[in-house]
């Protein structure tokens, strides 16, 4: 399924998940493993070539401390970080 900007649902999760890393400074290297899948896997989900299946946006969401229908969404609330990366307060960010 592609939404109307011609993204598909599996491209949308994976613009959510590399963004929120990029966020926590997290790479793929690191998140492949901790999620049980080798960089290259993760790499495809991330690009939205292959399927994020239930068990991936479940260890995703809780390795990047976050919901689950987080990574579905086309807004996410994020912590605003201060210059010594603690939450300073929650900011609306618009994925396109």
């Amino acid at each position: 399924m592609r939404y109307s900007s011609g993204v598909t649902v599996d491209e949308r999760i994976g613009e959510n998940v590399h963004h929120l890393m990029w966020r926590r400074r997290m790479t793929v290297s690191a998140t492949s493993a901790e999620m049980g899948l080798s960089k290259a896997s993760l790499s495809r989900k991330l690009r939205g070539e292959v399927v994020w299946m239930a068990r991936d946006i479940e260890a995703a969401a809780r390795i990047l401390d976050v919901e689950p229908g987080e990574l579905f969404s086309g807004v996410l609330v994020l912590p605003h970080l201060d210059s010594n990366q603690e939450p300073a307060g929650l900011r609306l960010l618009q994925v396109a």
